[in-house]
């Protein structure tokens, strides 16, 4: 089922939201200290709701191949009200369907009509993060 309480109007017509047009899926947000002698350690987890796209695979480079992981995640701004500069959120982790990933990138994504941000694009590497 689709929701449409993110829609925004323009003119006479309404604008759907990544949240509107693709299923969202349940994902923790993994906040991580760093430690150089126990290594990345989740600190709290929160649960929330976002759009998840799977891209990893194999990669072939010649006689080599290699797990390549550039998964993203569509996280609601909303869910972060102290995040004032969404690469607040590089260097911490996300679990999505029992798989642990360190966000590497982040961008904000903003309605050109409206000036609204209405999501962040989280990019994803898999992790492993130490369990207190």
């Amino acid at each position: 089922m689709v929701s449409v309480r993110h829609r925004y109007v323009v003119g006479r017509y309404a604008v759907a939201t990544v949240f509107d047009v693709f299923a969202q899926i349940p994902y923790t947000f993994l906040e991580i200290g760093q430690s150089h002698i126990r290594g990345d350690t989740i600190l709290s987890e929160r649960e929330f709701s976002g759009v998840f796209k799977d891209k990893s695979g194999l990669v072939q480079n010649g006689n080599m191949e290699s797990l390549d992981s550039s998964s993203t995640l569509h996280i609601k701004p909303a869910d972060f009200p102290q995040i004032t500069d969404c690469s607040q959120l590089v260097g911490h982790g996300v679990r999505v369907q029992g798989q642990e990933y360190s966000i590497k990138g982040a961008t904000a994504g903003t309605n050109f009509d409206t000036g609204v941000i209405e999501h962040y694009r989280l990019t994803l590497e898999t992790a492993e993060f130490v369990h207190e």
